[in-house]
Order: C-alpha cells, then structure tokens, then sequence
C-alpha cells in the first residue's frame, strides 16, 4: 500500500491515497475488511490498516495518515484496552458501509459471495454461496470456495445420475463433467425394416430378398416389414437328356435321363439319338459308297464347288465327337471342331495346323480365305458366334486366320464371325484358328 502524504491521489488498485491529503473528516472503513478510505480532490483512496479498522476513527491501534494515530484523528472512543478489537464505544446509531472503489457499498467482486453491510457496525460481510455458482450442469459439483485473498466458483466433475434429454439413449450417466448416455438399441431381428431413433425407435419397411420357407427352391421377398414366400425358381438346363427339379437343401439339380433315352442332338445325319451320360449322342448315318448323308438322307454330292458364290448358309454339316471333326458335305472339306483355345499369331498359327494329328490324320493346314468362309452363317442375329454352333461348340465371336496371303507381304486375311467381315490382318496380330484338312 501507498501510505497517505507521499504522492498524488490515486485510486488504481485500491493501493493508496496521498498528496495533500490529510485525514478525512470522518474515515470511513472499506468493503475490504480492515482498509480505511480517504478522499483527495474528487478521487477515493484505500488505506490499509494492520491491525483494524472502525467507521469514524480509521485505523485502530496503527498509523493511518502522515504518521497520526486512528485514535487521535477522530478522537472517538475505543476499546483502547483491547487494540484489535475494532468495536465503537457508546454509539449506536446507524453506519454506512464504505462504497468500494469499483463497485457498490460492500461490494468484494468475488463472484459467489453475499456481500452485506452490517450498519450496527458499518462494516462488510461476505458470505461464500454455493447457489450463485450453480451452472445447470448435474455432473458438476458446484461450490464457492476461497482463492487466495477472493472467493472463486468450482465446478468439479462428479458420478451421478443424470437425464441427456435424449430419448434415443438409455443409461444416462455422468462422464467427465457431461451426462452421456448410450444408444438405444432399435434393432428389432427383422430383416424386412430399417430400425432407427427419432423420438422413439422406428422400423421401416423395406422391400429386400430374405428367407421365409427355409427353402433355396423359392424367391422371398420382404412385403409391408413381412418375409413372403415367393415364385419358385426355374431349374432349367435346356437340355432334355437330364431330369431338371429343386432340392430345398441343394438347389437346383440335374440329373441324368436313364441311358438309351430317346432325344434329338439337332443333327439330321446322325441316327438314332440317344441319351448317355446325360448328354444327347447320335450315331452317323452309313451311306453306300459314292452316296453321303445331306439332311438326313444319302445322297449323290458334287464337290465341285469352286462357282460357290457367298453368302451361303451352312447346311448339312456333319460333326464327329468322337473325333473332334466336323465334315462339310458341299466342299468336301473335314474341319477340327475345336478352335484354338486363345488367340495366336499368324505364323504360330500356322504351324499349329501343320503339326496337328487329328482322327489318326496328320494333313492339317490353315483354310483358305474361301473355305473359312464356307463356315459364316450370315442367318444368325444373335450375339454369338456367327456359325453353327451346334457343329462347332464354344466357337468365340471372334475373328480367325486363313492362309491366303494379302498382296501386301506380312498381311493375311481373316475372317470376322462376330461381324461377317473380312479383309487384310498383319501377321504379327492375334487371332483364333481352325484347321481344316
């Protein structure tokens, strides 16, 4: 503190009072406890007393301004026996408390406590109340506590029950200061809703594929938040040498027609066609010598052919399974029914064809571009194979190599039976093969 009498008024801070200031008429004690203010031209001072402070008389027992005694300056009487009493002898009139220098009377600026002015004595009190610290918050303990020389709010966290207001969480507790609760679980073991929590959990309904036989035989379907039993399935092979149903632990089966089951492999020139293995097999029609079958029946065939004039539909070919073959009667040229697994390059292409041993011959070679294109079959609109596929299974719609040779060197012609076009390929290209002989 500033002592009174040694510099100019000043009220920053509560810290002093001085300059041509003496003794107020009437000191007055602080809402600070034992502090006493005087007032200088227009400005308030605080001045501490050591050893007590009373309305009227200043400091009790010490020095208040340019070193004279409380006691001497108001010339009221004390409890001179008792120094630190600070009590008034003989007055009971009321007594203002001091206005401090910042606030109003009383006022300690402390945030939790009561501030009361005692005017029997015209001294403070400051009262800590845990109620002005309340922060809403049921997961802090709230209480006015001390801090040094002033009085602060502390809001510890505590473990206590608590309520989020949420509706969409259950076992709300108090988690580091905050009331945390935990998800309701709104799922109801219905595949056929969509759970969720607004104000309440919600199911849904939703229209998925689910399971309410029991049985793979059937397609259930998820109507109105209920699992339906649906259509069953179409076990369906297209193929009439096997037995087609719907086991509800397996699926769909398909099991071969008993051996010698009538059935029609689609080729006229194979007779009679029965079931075997759960496959449909002919047997190739014997002609006479000079006689060969053309759609079902033998027959007198010219193999001159070379007026052929394309487009032509393949008739009366003659596939050999048991040798991988298939005969053309019209060019009288026998084909690998098999085509190459992938796609090779010309010369690679071509050896292929010299070096296969086929049905016990060894005169392979790659078609001409004519004889490959005895094979298109312009009919067909769908997105297969542009040939019959019956004859020639698993032909890819793919583009094939021939050995005629394009005028430019290194160019080849190859025949398109995804398109039914042909024209000019450089040798170096990959292409499927089908050799012919």
């Amino acid at each position: 503190q500033v002592a009174c009498g040694t510099s100019t008024c000043s009220d920053s801070n509560h810290q002093g009072c001085g300059g041509p200031c003496g003794l107020p008429s009437a000191p007055a004690c602080s809402g600070y406890g034992n502090e006493w203010v005087c007032t200088c031209e227009g400005t308030v001072g605080i001045k501490a007393c050591p050893t007590g402070c009373q309305p009227g008389v200043g400091c009790v027992g010490g020095t208040s301004a340019a070193g004279s005694s409380d006691a001497d300056s108001s010339g009221g009487d004390t409890a001179g026996a008792d120094a630190g009493a600070g009590e008034v002898v003989g007055d009971a009139s009321p007594k203002e408390c001091p206005e401090s220098v910042e606030g109003g009377p009383c006022d300690d600026f402390s945030a939790c406590t009561e501030d009361q002015c005692d005017t029997s004595t015209g001294t403070c009190k400051h009262t800590p109340s845990d109620a002005l610290c309340n922060d809403g918050n049921a997961c802090t303990q709230d209480s006015c506590v001390a801090s040094g020389n002033n009085y602060v709010c502390s809001h510890p966290p505590v473990n206590n029950p608590c309520s989020d207001n949420n509706l969409c969480t259950v076992q709300d507790a108090c988690s580091q200061g905050k009331c945390v609760g935990t998800p309701k679980n709104c799922d109801d073991g219905n595949v056929c809703t969509t759970d969720g929590c607004v104000t309440d959990c919600t199911h849904n309904p939703i229209g998925v594929p689910c399971e309410a036989d029991g049985s793979v035989c059937t397609t259930d379907l998820c109507d109105g938040g209920t699992c339906k039993a649906g259509t069953p399935i179409a076990c369906d092979d297209k193929n009439p040498c096997t037995a087609d149903a719907c086991d509800p632990n397996k699926n769909c089966t398909f099991v071969p027609v008993s051996a010698g089951t009538a059935c029609n492999d689609g080729l006229p020139c194979t007779q009679p066609d029965t079931s075997q293995d759960g496959s449909c097999r002919g047997t190739p029609i014997a002609c006479a010598d000079g006689l060969e079958c053309v759609a079902g029946t033998c027959q007198v065939v010219d193999h001159e052919w070379t007026g052929w004039k394309p487009p032509l539909t393949p008739q009366g070919l003659k596939p050999d399974p048991a040798n991988d073959t298939v005969y053309h009667p019209l060019t009288g040229r026998t084909w690998q029914r098999q085509s190459s697994a992938s796609k090779i390059n010309w010369p690679d292409a071509k050896k292929l064809c010299e070096d296969l041993v086929l049905a016990g011959k060894s005169d392979w070679r790659l078609p001409t571009a004519v004889e490959l294109l005895s094979l298109l079959d312009v009919s067909k609109t769908s997105k297969e194979a542009l040939i019959d596929l019956v004859a020639f299974p698993g032909t890819p719609a793919a583009a094939f190599w021939s050995g005629t040779q394009w005028s430019t060197s290194g160019m080849y012609v190859g025949l398109n039976f995804e398109l039914g076009t042909g024209g000019p390929v450089d040798g170096t290209s990959t292409m499927y093969v089908r050799c012919v002989r």
